[in-house]
């Protein structure tokens, strides 16, 4: 997947949004640290009934240069919760690695101004005859009208002949949008490391990046990256 597959299919879907092409949503995200850079569109769509169907697509060069493919069902969706279904599909830029993960999440709002997320997971790659499950978290809350923070955890599972660890991953989050804008500025802050018999130390990542939204903001992330911390630590 490159850099040009992922590109000309956000323009299309920026083109359709603007002429009305039914659908509810449309997220654009692009941003980057000190080694890496990264863009990402979603959109959102109701399917009839309670359900609706979000469809993602980024591309991002750091260790590795990868391109993810994400769908997303969300099920009676209501002001105090929804459950998500979704998989995404990752692979390699002029590589004939891949990987892949699907899962379920619940999400609720135990308040006003907040959502609460659990939910697990299941993936493979094509490679080294890799595979993990997972569990994550994570907790959002608009802390004014204009700032919206949040933070998440991660614990995967990865046990083969070559490899046999718990995957820990962290992050914090924060986004500042103006009322009634469309455009904002995010920062983020992950830790991640390795515990058990392959235990690594922790690594810090940063970024940031400029995030801009029609209709109401769409997830990009149902889960963290499990392989990108792999890449990162030059394992795969």
């Amino acid at each position: 997947m490159t850099l040009r597959s992922i590109l000309i299919p956000t323009l299309l879907i920026a083109s359709g949004a603007a002429h009305g092409a039914g659908l509810t949503a449309l997220d654009l995200r692009g941003g980057g640290g000190p080694d890496s850079w990264q863009i990402a569109t979603a959109i959102a769509a109701d399917i009839g009934g309670d359900a609706s169907l979000r469809f993602g697509l980024g591309y991002a060069n750091g260790a590795v240069a990868e391109g993810h493919i994400l769908a997303e069902a969300l099920l009676a969706p209501t002001e105090a919760g929804r459950l998500a279904l979704w998989a995404r599909y990752t692979d390699l830029d002029n590589d004939p690695r891949a990987y892949g993960a699907f899962g379920a999440a619940f999400a609720i709002a135990p308040d006003s101004g907040g959502w609460l997320t659990l939910g697990g997971e299941i993936g493979g790659a094509n490679f080294a005859g890799l595979d993990w499950v997972g569990v994550h978290g994570s907790y959002w809350r608009s802390v004014t009208p204009d700032v919206a923070i949040g933070v998440e955890a991660a614990l995967t599972e990865i046990d083969e002949p070559f490899l046999h660890t718990w995957l820990w991953q962290a992050g914090l989050t924060a986004e500042w949008r103006p009322k009634d804008s469309r455009l904002g500025l995010y920062g983020a802050l992950g830790i991640d490391g390795l515990a058990g018999q392959d235990a690594a130390p922790a690594m810090t990542t940063v970024s940031l990046g400029l995030r801009w939204h029609l209709g109401a903001p769409t997830c990009l992330d149902p889960a963290p990256d499990v392989l990108a911390p792999l890449f990162r630590r030059g394992i795969f």
